[in-house]
């Protein structure tokens, strides 16, 4: 139990047993026995630990044997080495126990979501008018703040600290745990890229694809057309086009919070303008728009609240002890 819980800190802290017997003055050879508990810790080493690791000896002393165990599926995993993906799975693996362990004490229920049935490409748009018109969400109007909308259907988002770009190819994923939905996101990619990731996410969580359709494919599909619905594109822009200008482009990327790339890819799925239009729009906003919007997504941010509400919840109550809850609270201060 105190192995496998030095392992999971030491791991969430980024240091190899090399690196960790070297900041405690120890072998390798030493630190691997402690992990596999064929040498255990007195008091003094126990305090040392927790030090270099940066948690609490009760974080180490702590039974674990009710963790679950995630299998997580990365799609893009050829951008991460092996030592990536170990850290990356440890603390998603960790924060969704957390959150799992703050739905429980606040006894919420795991959900069944709606599935939407997808045979072909088209069904995925159809799939997000559907979704839009069975939870009320106007099928024209923008979807301002996603993450909220998201979270008022039960499933949890989690953003994944980032920082550095340390877990370079990672934008999100999903995952249903015990019933409950996740879909994990990195916090320092693009605010219009988190956007898509998160309906992107949801594509995964809510479709049932057909096992011959790229589900990559499906689920960027579903995302663009719940973003930017064909309807909302015809109102903006009209039935066919051939020029239209930076300013006309900015307008909408403004009002439906999406970036000028996703609405030349919506302009051209839906016909509005040809692939010949699409690829002179893509060559013009990488010329004279691309910076500029760069700096205007550092502008605006989307923050999930429901795990920092619960968790408050919680301590407010007297449900959880302080300890606790400054344990649990590591999971919406990486969040800001």
């Amino acid at each position: 139990m105190i192995g496998e819980n030095i392992k999971r800190y030491r791991v969430l802290k980024g240091l190899s047993l090399r690196n960790f017997g070297e900041l405690v003055n120890m072998s390798q050879t030493a630190i691997m026995k402690y992990e596999k508990d064929i040498l255990k810790p007195d008091g003094e080493k126990l305090i040392m630990f927790a030090n270099v690791l940066g948690c609490s000896v009760l974080d180490l002393l702590k039974d674990n044997s009710n963790r679950r165990k995630l299998d997580l599926k990365y799609r893009k995993r050829e951008y991460l080495s092996d030592k990536k993906i170990s850290l990356l799975n440890e603390i998603i693996s960790t924060r969704i126990n957390n959150y799992l362990d703050v739905l429980e004490l606040n006894n919420i229920s795991n959900i069944k979501l709606k599935k939407y049935k997808v045979s072909s490409l088209e069904d995925a748009s159809k799939a997000a008018i559907n979704f839009r018109m069975n939870n009320k969400l106007n099928e024209i109007l923008p979807l301002i703040n996603l993450c909220n909308i998201i979270e008022n259907l039960g499933i949890s988002i989690i953003m994944i600290d980032n920082k550095d770009d340390k877990f370079k190819g990672f934008d999100g994923l999903s995952e249903v745990v015990d019933g409950y939905p996740f879909i994990c996101i990195a916090s320092n990619i693009n605010y219009y890229r988190q956007r898509f990731t998160l309906a992107h996410e949801l594509g995964h969580l809510i479709l049932d694809i057909d096992g011959s359709l790229n589900e990559e494919k499906v689920c960027n599909e579903f995302a663009s057309s719940l973003l930017l619905p064909k309807k909302a594109m015809n109102l903006e822009f009209g039935i066919k086009r051939v020029y239209i200008s930076d300013r006309e482009f900015e307008i909408a990327r403004d009002e439906y919070h999406v970036s000028i790339k996703a609405i030349i890819y919506s302009l051209e799925r839906n016909g509005i303008i040809t692939s010949s239009n699409a690829k002179s729009s893509y060559i013009n906003f990488n010329k004279n728009l691309l910076e500029k919007e760069n700096e205007l997504s550092k502008q605006y941010k989307e923050t999930p609240r429901k795990y920092e509400q619960l968790t408050n919840r919680l301590y407010n109550q007297e449900l959880i002890t302080e300890s606790r809850f400054n344990e649990l609270k590591r999971g919406w201060d990486l969040d800001d």
